[in-house]
């Protein structure tokens, strides 16, 4: 007899004794209870309650089983990540200087984790990382195909608030322009460049249901670096030019086919303003201004992401 039948069988024998006998009601502690009920049992000649000792114990008993099935749900949690593969439109404009458009796309691989699911705290800690191959076409002192390399982090700490946990963070964005060695359509000889922005993203991560989740975020400019190798046309001495002030947009749109893979669109923009002036040298001794203009980036992309 397992101990719920005998808890209960004890129940009955005591129901029983107090009808019979006619007595009056007692009182009893839970210790004194399972042994009268013993005592009642072995009347009937049924099985013995299990030995009780205390009231803890049977509390403690009690409690068991909820907190085995906390530790079963916390282990099904485990850490995930997403891998992502996505192809991009991509486009850079100077104004009144120049353009460089992606020919045909940009395609990017990274690693992400948005799971807001994958524990009990409110609290979250996000990432995105990804590098990126780009092929373009230059217009500007006539026309030039060139190679584009890119990298972006992102780290985001943020409260869960129902569906929706607000993000902060931080970000860096690497691009290396490669032209170095090229030659453009009217005879313009190419320079690499590199461009280096660290930015504070803050927004926040929503999902409507099971299936759609949404991620938009608002991009700060802390600091931009251009470093441009005009050491590669013979002569002229490299160039760094800061720049201080610009934001961004970020916008992606995820939506879950299965439990492992999801589909998913962004839109992403950045608007630089001018940097400041640098002083370079020709030869050694002629010395020459430089800055970089004001100017806009934007991307637009689909991709599929699969969770491991």
């Amino acid at each position: 007899m397992n101990s719920k039948r005998a808890l209960l069988a004890s129940v009955i024998a005591l129901l029983t004794f107090y009808s019979t006998a006619s007595a009056s009601p007692k009182f009893y502690s839970f210790d004194a209870f399972i042994q009268e009920s013993q005592n009642r049992l072995n009347q009937f000649g049924l099985t013995q309650v299990p030995n009780v000792t205390s009231d803890a114990a049977v509390a403690t008993a009690l409690r068991r089983k909820p907190q085995q099935q906390s530790a079963r749900k916390k282990e099904r949690r485990t850490l995930s990540a997403d891998i992502t593969f996505d192809a991009s439109y991509y486009y850079y404009e100077e104004p009144n200087f120049m353009s460089d458009t992606s020919d045909p796309v940009f395609l990017s691989l990274g690693l992400r984790d948005w799971d807001i699911d994958k524990s009990d705290s409110p609290w979250h800690f996000l990432y995105t990382i990804e590098i990126t191959r780009g092929w373009v076409k230059y217009d500007g002192s006539g026309t030039l195909d060139k190679d584009y390399y890119k990298f972006r982090g992102e780290v985001f700490a943020g409260y869960k608030i129902g569906k929706f946990i607000p993000i902060v963070g931080l970000g860096y964005r690497w691009l290396y322009d490669d032209s170095g060695g090229l030659t453009s359509s009217t005879g313009a000889l190419g320079y690499d460049r590199q461009s280096q922005y660290l930015y504070i993203p803050s927004g926040a991560v929503f999902e409507f249901n099971e299936k759609l989740k949404i991620k938009g975020q608002f991009n700060y400019l802390l600091a931009g670096m251009q470093t441009s190798y005009l050491s590669d046309i013979a002569g002229f001495s490299d160039i760094e030019n800061d720049q201080t002030s610009g934001w961004g947009a970020d916008i992606t749109v995820d939506y879950k086919i299965n439990e492992k893979l999801s589909v998913y669109s962004f839109y992403r923009y950045w608007d630089i303003d001018k940097s400041d002036i640098s002083i370079g040298t020709f030869a050694g001794v002629l010395l020459f201004q430089a800055f970089e203009p004001a100017n806009t980036t934007t991307e637009v992309g689909i991709g599929f992401s699969y969770k491991f």
